[in-house]
C-alpha cells in the first residue's frame, strides 16, 4: 500500500532520465494501465465460466508480472550508471 505511490514517482524518473520519454509517451504508459483494466474486466465472466477461479487468478498475476512496470525494474538493473 506504501510502496505503490513511490514506485509511481520512479516510473516517471525512470522514464524521463534513462528512456528519454516524452510527455505523451509517459501518457501513453499511464492509458495503457487504465485500458489494460478495462479489457481484462470485460473479459473476467468469460474466462472465469471456462477456467477456474484459482486459474484464473494465477494467470492475472502472471500477467500482472509482466506489465510495463514490473519490466521497468527488470531493465534498470542492466543500465550502465
Amino acid at each position: 500500500m506504501f510502496i505503490l505511490p513511490t514506485a509511481d514517482a520512479q516510473i516517471v524518473l525512470y522514464a524521463k532520465q534513462w528512456l528519454r520519454a516524452s510527455d505523451a509517451q509517459l501518457g501513453l504508459l499511464y492509458a495503457s494501465d487504465g485500458i489494460g483494466v478495462v479489457v481484462f474486466s470485460l473479459l473476467t465472466n468469460r474466462l472465469r465460466k471456462r477456467l477456474s477461479f484459482g486459474v484464473v487468478a494465477l494467470g492475472s498475476m502472471m500477467v500482472l508480472g509482466l506489465s510495463p512496470r514490473s519490466w521497468h525494474a527488470l531493465t534498470g538493473i542492466h543500465l550502465p550508471s
